[in-house]
């Protein structure tokens, strides 16, 4: 690791800021952090020049804006997030738990309990952002200790990190919480089965690399090619004497479907 001297000289005066991202959530409740990890985080890509870098996804805010930063700087890096690690009663592996006084870490686990059964109401289709919230701050909140606060519940897009007014694409729940001096955070994805399909172009387009996005599309594109050749292959056979301009080049065989894409989805 090369020595803070080198990373900053004393008269440094640059640093990476991010002006969206970083509205709400920990860039609201902590300003100017961000500004110093995006720094430190591109100076490192610098430094060591790397083909990929992976970041947990427990660190969600973070996450998206050094996804932003790479994108928006061109930094050639593919960044990957990492599903978080959990302790095996479901707190969110992180240094500051040992921090935890006995009675807290016990308790700690109520945050991943609240953000799930929030989640599940996904299952009945809810669209409404505050039901959402006042499910996830009910359990939280429930029998909780004294030294128990929260310093944020918000609920956001998953690509934009904006709040939402009503939940029509993939959203993020996240959380930051206090024991005492210690902090916590997590954060759980919300999918609705209806709209999810509708977004799984934007949500690739965003969280695959550039150049993978380039060849999924070429791929795709490839792939409804060979489909048409081969139903064109396959069209009818005119009856003999028939006028052939009367039946549809690309009409389908009996018993084929709407397509591949079609049939993969139905059958998920």
């Amino acid at each position: 690791t090369p020595e803070i001297p080198g990373l900053y000289p004393p008269d440094h005066s640059t640093l990476v800021t991010e002006s969206l991202l970083t509205k709400h959530l920990c860039g609201a409740t902590r300003p100017g952090h961000f500004d110093g990890v995006l720094t430190i985080v591109l100076k490192l890509f610098n430094i060591f020049q790397p083909e990929l870098a992976i970041f947990g996804n427990k660190d969600f805010q973070q996450l998206a804006l050094i996804r932003r930063m790479v994108r928006d700087l061109d930094v050639p890096i593919e960044i990957i997030g990492h599903p978080t690690v959990r302790e095996s009663d479901g707190l969110a592996l992180s240094s500051r738990n040992r921090k935890l006084a006995a009675e807290h870490r016990a308790d700690a686990p109520r945050i991943r309990r609240a953000l799930l059964a929030a989640r599940d109401l996904a299952k009945n289709g809810e669209q409404s952002p505050a039901v959402y919230l006042d499910a996830a701050r009910h359990h939280l909140l429930k029998q909780a200790p004294s030294a128990f606060k929260i310093d944020y519940l918000e609920l956001v897009d998953a690509i934009s990190l904006q709040p939402v007014a009503k939940v029509t694409a993939p959203v993020t729940l996240a959380t930051a919480c206090f024991y005492g001096p210690v902090r916590l955070i997590d954060n759980i994805g919300i999918f609705l089965h209806s709209v999810t399909e509708m977004a799984l172009p934007r949500l690739l387009e965003h969280y695959l690399s550039p150049m993978r996005f380039i060849l999924l599309t070429l791929a795709s594109l490839a792939l409804a090619s060979c489909v048409n050749n081969t139903t064109a292959e396959r069209r009818p056979v005119p009856p003999q004497g028939s006028d052939e301009s009367s039946i549809p080049w690309n009409a389908p065989r009996q018993g084929e479907g709407a397509g591949m894409l079609g049939g993969l989805l139905e059958g998920r």
